[in-house]
């Protein structure tokens, strides 16, 4: 013969006899019983473990939100028809500066879009100011624009959303509104002191999760 095939028997429970019995499942869950006895025993190593796990996990974690709140701010920020110039060397807005006389020539270059024989351009202003927080949290420098209606219109996904825009020549800005809810003197009505004059708050404007919503916008000839 080359082999012998039979049916086994069931046994009491009605299974083939390979099933698993209790005393192969108390052995299996040895390992388990030891270790879980060894975590109530060692409190203070378990405790230590775990903290030093989660503390790493948690920072780890804090700086990859942080990261993609920066990159979709700054991806929603930016228009993909739309140039910013800045001085050569220049890694920001803030520590940028371009002459009116450099202003004119980039404008009347050939890629620069038009309408009614105008360029389709705005000249800005970014400058700092320490502003103090309500509730008496202490200051945080913030960003003042000084814009125009062409620098509003290249921003699609600004909208005023009480009051108005600053008119030109005057001394009047508009608030983003996570600034006026965050800051003293940036409620609507509001003067807010800025170098030699108080300027007035005219506007609160909402700009999504762009990084427009912690700017103050005001005329840029007049910041100028």
């Amino acid at each position: 013969y080359s082999l012998l095939e039979c049916r086994a028997p069931p046994d009491r429970f009605g299974t083939a006899p390979n099933r698993i019995n209790k005393n192969q499942l108390y052995m299996f869950g040895i390992p388990f019983k030891y270790n879980l006895r060894h975590l109530a025993v060692r409190r203070v190593g378990t405790l230590m473990t775990a903290f030093g796990i989660a503390l790493p996990t948690s920072v780890f974690c804090a700086v990859l939100a942080l990261n993609n709140g920066l990159q979709t701010a700054l991806k929603q920020t930016g228009q993909p028809d739309t140039i910013v110039f800045l001085r050569r060397n220049s890694l920001s807005e803030t520590n940028s500066a371009i002459s009116r006389a450099d202003a004119t020539k980039i404008e009347a270059l050939s890629g620069a879009a038009r309408e009614n024989d105008r360029p389709v351009a705005s000249r800005e202003v970014i400058v700092l100011l320490n502003l103090p927080r309500l509730g008496g949290g202490g200051n945080s420098n913030v960003s003042i624009r000084g814009t125009s209606a062409a620098g509003r219109a290249l921003r699609s996904n600004v909208r005023i959303i009480e009051g108005k825009w600053p008119e030109a020549g005057l001394s009047q800005v508009a608030v983003a509104s996570g600034i006026a809810n965050r800051f003293e003197n940036c409620q609507l009505g509001s003067r807010l002191p800025l170098g030699k004059r108080d300027w007035r708050v005219v506007g609160i404007f909402d700009a999504g999760p762009t990084a427009y919503g912690s700017e103050i916008w005001g005329d840029a000839e007049t910041l100028a």
